[in-house]
C-alpha cells in the first residue's frame, strides 16, 4: 500500500532557511535583498527553492559563456 505524507510549503522563516542551506557554499553580492526574496518565494516548496539557487549558481558562468569568455569546446561529446 501507498502511503502519502503530507509536508506543507514552508513559511517565512522556513524559506530563509533554506536560502541559507541551498546557498552555503556560493559567494553571495552583499547587495542580496533577503527580505525581498523570501516574500517573493511565497508557495515555493523546498524544491522550489532548490532549484532557483541552483539556477542563480549558474547565472555567472552563462554570461561568461555569452560574453565568450569561456569556451566548453573541451568537453567530451556525448554518445547515443
Amino acid at each position: 500500500m501507498e502511503k502519502r505524507i503530507y509536508i506543507p510549503l514552508p513559511e517565512e522563516e522556513g524559506r530563509r532557511r533554506l536560502f541559507d542551506i541551498n546557498s552555503k557554499n556560493i559567494k553571495l553580492d552583499e547587495k542580496i535583498s533577503w527580505d525581498k526574496l523570501v516574500s517573493k518565494s511565497k508557495g515555493y516548496s523546498g524544491a522550489d527553492i532548490a532549484n532557483v539557487c541552483r539556477e542563480a549558481a549558474l547565472m555567472p558562468m552563462r554570461r561568461m559563456l555569452d560574453d565568450g569568455k569561456i569556451r566548453v569546446t573541451d568537453l567530451p561529446k556525448y554518445k547515443d
